[in-house]
């Protein structure tokens, strides 16, 4: 089945097909230097014994784990924060808020200036879980938080495709309970489950070309396929917007009065702020060396895992 791709000229298609589908493809719409700035700053640092990050499917700080074909197993949480590695840092947060990009945020969201709240790199697929993001991370009001899949090379089919279901943003939405510490995981997975059974949703792959980006709604169902040919991976980064004039749904601090909002720190489009001082940054990035260490030496698991291989025998 041909993807369905629009220029960044097509501002009423754009948004007209994302309310209607809960997605839209943008296609070209990253630039290939700042692609290929990355793609450098990312070959130095994946081979140093020193680099630690927070693994996205596991959530616990890991090292590189590379493949045979040389690849990171894991997904990176937080790359554009890692502020011990400021070169590689920089390269992730120069292709997340690109102009083209921000612009397409606007298209979708109606306003001109964005939070940052989350950013990802996936070099290997890691098969990630149907879900919603609504779960982990929302704006406040829910529902107008924009999230992004860059296509950092030409995706192949096998190696372990983005999806998403296409008028699932539509269905029924699964809550979380604020205080919650995702102890309830997985639960939310078999009610996803369910709602894809009872709402007969098509999975729809997206092998895009370098340099596409995928946009997609907070109550969207999505994830990834697992990899089906270890020659192939799918170098890409995610991220998630929300308008700058709200808040974020799960936060401790979350209130009317912007006095108590949580604190953010530009980047280099002073549209775009992230998530966190840089303060919080630097601590951050200590405390992966600290629980590495620790949960080298206590055998601590994963408090949940994203991955698709562990829930297997639940599908």
């Amino acid at each position: 089945m041909s993807l369905t791709k629009f220029h960044i000229t097509e501002k009423a298609a754009i948004k007209e097909y994302y309310d209607s589908h809960g997605y839209v493809v943008i296609e070209g719409l990253l630039n290939s230097s700042k692609i290929l700035n990355f793609l450098n700053s990312y070959e130095k640092i994946k081979h140093s014994k020193f680099f630690v990050f927070f693994s996205q499917d596991t959530h616990l700080p890991t090292q590189p784990k590379l493949t045979p074909e040389g690849f990171i197993e894991n997904s990176m949480l937080y790359p554009a924060s890692l502020k011990l590695w400021r070169k590689f840092a920089l390269s992730v947060e120069e292709c997340l808020v690109d102009e083209s990009v921000t612009n397409a945020l606007t298209i979708l969201s109606g306003a001109s200036n964005h939070v940052m709240m989350q950013n990802m790199f996936f070099d290997k697929s890691t098969g990630t879980i149907e879900h919603q993001d609504h779960y982990y991370l929302d704006s406040n009001p829910p529902g107008q938080m924009v999230a992004a899949w860059y296509s950092l090379e030409d995706i192949h089919e096998d190696a372990g495709c983005f999806f998403v279901l296409p008028g699932s943003h539509k269905g029924k939405v699964i809550e979380r309970d604020s205080g919650s510490n995702f102890s309830d995981h997985d639960t939310f997975v078999k009610q996803i489950n369910t709602l894809i059974h009872e709402g007969n949703y098509e999975y729809r792959s997206f092998p895009l070309k370098k340099g596409d980006v995928l946009f997609w709604h907070p109550y969207t169902i999505h994830g990834a396929h697992t990899n089906q040919d270890p020659r192939f991976s799918r170098k890409s980064l995610t991220a998630h917007y929300y308008p700058a004039h709200l808040q974020t749904l799960y936060s401790r601090k979350a209130s009317a009065d912007r006095k108590t909002a949580p604190k953010t720190r530009k980047t280099v489009n002073p549209t775009v702020t992230i998530l966190g001082s840089e303060w919080d940054t630097y601590v951050s990035n200590s405390l992966h060396y600290l629980r590495f260490i620790s949960n080298h030496l206590r055998g601590r698991g994963p408090d949940y895992d994203m991955r698709r291989a562990s829930y297997s025998e639940q599908k």
